[in-house]
């Protein structure tokens, strides 16, 4: 039992029981078989490979695991919960990682991580979906990588892999809605 400041007395409530009763996750059902990360696309990037995190939650050391740059880079593939043979939705655990760092205003060790995080949604929330090149520009500016960032850019719209006119607005009245009750949360 703890005592919080008014004098109330709670049970203490681990991270794991937490997700469990608020997200229905159980991290407590990994048993480090590393599946998830051997699948994961950006484990090689992650400070924390997805089982890392998965287990520190379980450990109760989930301060750890909020300030680790794994979370904000997860992709949410789902390739980690796909792999699972526990059904542990590690994807899940990624996200309710993310709401809950941003909620305690947790931020990653690298800068440039919540940059990028923050420039994609602005990206879409603008247009409803994402330009590339809008999107280097927003996080170039965000991060202060504008002039090596807008040379990559500019390589790729020579090869065609970005394309330079901006796509049609998609539905933003929609999504204008669902950010709205996402901040309301």
């Amino acid at each position: 039992m703890t005592v919080d400041r008014a004098g109330s007395r709670s049970a203490c409530v681990s991270p794991a029981d937490r997700l469990r009763e608020v997200e229905g996750l159980d991290p407590e059902l990994c048993f480090s078989c590393r599946k998830c990360s051997a699948g994961c696309p950006v484990a090689d990037d992650m400070e924390l490979a997805p089982h890392h995190l998965v287990r520190l939650v379980a450990a109760a050391l989930e301060e750890e695991a909020l300030r680790s740059s794994g979370i904000w880079l997860c992709t949410s593939c789902q390739t980690c919960t796909t792999r699972c043979p526990n059904g542990v939705d590690v994807a899940g655990v990624m996200d309710a990682l993310k709401q809950q760092a941003a909620a305690s205003g947790v931020k990653p060790r690298d800068g440039r991580v919540l940059a990028f995080y923050r420039a994609f949604l602005d990206e879409v929330r603008a247009r409803g979906r994402v330009h590339e090149m809008a999107l280097i520009a927003r996080y170039s500016l965000r991060a202060r990588r504008f002039p090596r960032d807008i040379r990559l850019g500019a390589r790729m719209v020579q090869k065609g892999k970005i394309p330079l006119a901006l796509p049609k607005k998609a539905a933003t009245g929609e999504l204008r809605h669902l950010f709205e009750r996402a901040k309301g949360r």
